[in-house]
């Protein structure tokens, strides 16, 4: 009876399989890890360029899901090395301790594992992707990478800024570049609400000649409001959405249609206000 309650307890297990230790099986165990090692690596090397050239995945998503393939196959090989060289050592026993750790490493690395499990998410859905313009709150730039734990945005002026996954996961994120096309609008208040069909029809006409301005959806002048004797009125129009191209196309209407209004006598301001990608 004592003799099976040693072998049940786990300090004498443990102390068994140390003492049951010999080189041969150490260096057999070495050599397992070692080729699983190699085959995870190849298998990393095939599996991202299947998913880039086969599945058409980015290049980030590629080499995230590649390498976790990579550390499976490594996992199996350390499992497979453990079992080898301490044959007491049970498959199901591995997978009972892994578990606990499994639980213990949740509570400890909770943000952690919050953000790795946000960007595989956002890595398995590419959107957004490297090299997109985005906003998210504060933070506009460009996407110049993603990995599983953060999101990294070079900022319009210049400053790298990294993004927990868990925050692009969970917030409002705003994909300039998604589409070719985004409409900037900027108001100008006509001093004399009077003039404003004057007024409309000049600006109109001032962006025509405005490069980097799509002549389709045309340009348009709207009336927003009239108080106290003034007119605004909405300009749109339709640019490239890379963040230049709008600042360029915003900047050359903005001196068209003031300085054909000025020619055509027609007085405005103040408070004019600008607003990229604006409503209905």
């Amino acid at each position: 009876m004592s003799l099976i309650l040693a072998a049940d307890n786990p300090t004498d297990q443990v102390q068994q399989a140390v003492q049951s230790l010999t080189w041969h099986d150490l260096g057999i165990g070495v050599v397992i890890i070692a080729v699983g090692a190699v085959i995870g690596w190849i298998v990393k090397f095939i599996l991202n360029k299947a998913l880039v050239k086969i599945a058409h995945r980015t290049k980030a998503s590629a080499r995230a899901f590649s390498s976790i393939a990579q550390w499976v196959v490594i996992a199996l090989a350390i499992a497979a090395a453990i079992t080898y060289v301490f044959p007491s050592v049970k498959p199901v026993n591995l997978i009972g301790g892994l578990g606990v750790v499994s639980i213990a490493a949740g509570i400890a690395f909770q943000t952690v594992l919050g953000n790795t499990f946000a960007g595989l998410v956002i890595l398995m859905r590419e959107t957004p992707l490297v090299g997109d313009q985005i906003q998210i709150g504060d933070v506009a730039g460009t996407i110049t990478d993603i990995n599983l734990s953060t999101t990294t945005v070079r900022t319009f002026s210049g400053r790298q800024v990294l993004i927990p996954n868990g925050t692009v996961h969970t917030s409002i994120v705003t994909v300039q570049t998604r589409h070719e096309w985004v409409r900037t609008n900027f108001d100008v208040k006509i001093r004399h609400a009077e003039d404003f069909e004057k007024a409309r029809e000049v600006a109109v006409k001032a962006l025509d000649r405005v490069e980097g301005i799509l002549e389709s959806p045309a340009p348009v002048a709207v009336l927003r409001q009239v108080a106290d004797g003034m007119a605004t009125m909405e300009v749109r129009f339709w640019s490239g959405s890379k963040q230049m191209d709008t600042v360029a196309a915003l900047d050359a209407a903005i001196v068209a249609v003031t300085t054909d209004l000025s020619k055509a006598g027609i007085e405005f301001g103040p408070d004019n206000t600008v607003m990229f990608a604006g409503g209905e």
